[in-house]
């Protein structure tokens, strides 16, 4: 069978998922503090609400909606090109996968840099602090755990550099979701709300669904290091893609809800140290391979 029509149905999923994941998130929220919470729905019913209100048309608003669909079509293709990568193990799909997952990153970032408001722009640059930490830690993290994949059969020590490599990938993928406490750029109780302060009805819920999309395609790159445990069948693929981002998001978010808020050069700081200790055991590897 075509590997096409699995792509396409992973695709949808992947999203049209995070709208009722986000409102499980809620409810891990409420849970951790002992409240009820709002139903599993109140994000489709928020949505619902924003698309009957008045939008706000300005020039910034113009570019800002071009960056955030140029955005939301580089991740659907993004998608797309994982879901055919994990059912056919055809690298050239993992190249576009990563591509397009820079590129949904960057015009995500620089459209709240162009709304013409001073919260919005430190939210901005704040976003592209952590990216520039974040980003290429990630992509580092995805070719090492390839190059170790290839010899942890032949090397004591392989075993770490896969292990590091895959802390990172994870790691990466949280921070990526901007969780706290890497949600510097909403930041609520600083920046009132941040990047989204100057944003209304339609092009509010355009940014809130972009926020909720990254988040799931953040949360997906991982499961490329699942792809040659796979075998490269389109069912086993469709099962991991249906099972990960549930997962990953009830994880992501428990730890979310148990961390405390940070300051934005402590946060950066420790994200860089985190990943310096990780990248320690890939170094260990690379010498017990040598």
């Amino acid at each position: 069978m075509s590997p096409l029509p699995f792509a396409l149905v992973a695709t949808i999923l992947a999203l049209g998922l995070p709208l009722l994941l986000d409102g499980v998130e809620r409810k891990i929220r409420a849970a951790i503090h002992s409240r009820i919470g709002p139903p599993v729905t109140q994000t489709i019913l928020d949505f619902l609400k924003l698309f009957s209100k008045e939008t706000r048309v300005t020039r910034s608003a113009l570019v800002f909606t071009y960056l955030s669909l140029t955005s939301l079509i580089t991740m659907a293709a993004g998608l797309f090109a994982e879901a055919m990568y994990l059912a056919t193990l055809d690298e050239k799909y993992l190249f576009y996968t990563i591509v397009y997952y820079i590129i949904s990153q960057s015009t995500a970032t620089l459209s709240f840099l162009i709304l013409p408001n001073p919260y919005s722009i430190i939210g901005g640059f704040r976003e592209v602090l952590v990216s520039l930490v974040n980003e290429p830690f990630m992509l580092l993290g995805l070719l090492l755990y390839i190059r170790f994949l290839g010899v942890i059969n032949h090397s004591p020590l392989g075993f770490l550099g896969l292990a590091g490599s895959t802390g990172i990938v994870l790691v990466a993928s949280y921070v990526s979701t901007r969780r706290v406490p890497f949600d510097l750029a909403e930041a609520e109780p600083e920046l009132a709300s941040g990047v989204l302060i100057e944003l209304t009805g339609r092009v509010l819920l355009l940014a809130l669904y972009m926020m909720l999309a990254l988040r799931a395609f953040s949360q997906l790159i991982p499961l490329v290091l699942l792809a040659p445990w796979l075998g490269g069948g389109w069912v086993s693929a469709l099962i991991a893609y249906i099972a990960w981002l549930p997962l990953t998001w009830a994880i992501y978010a428990t730890v979310s809800n148990i961390m405390g808020r940070s300051r934005v050069d402590l946060a950066v700081k420790r994200l860089a140290e985190i990943y310096l200790i990780l990248l320690a055991s890939v170094v260990a590897g690379v010498l017990g391979g040598s």
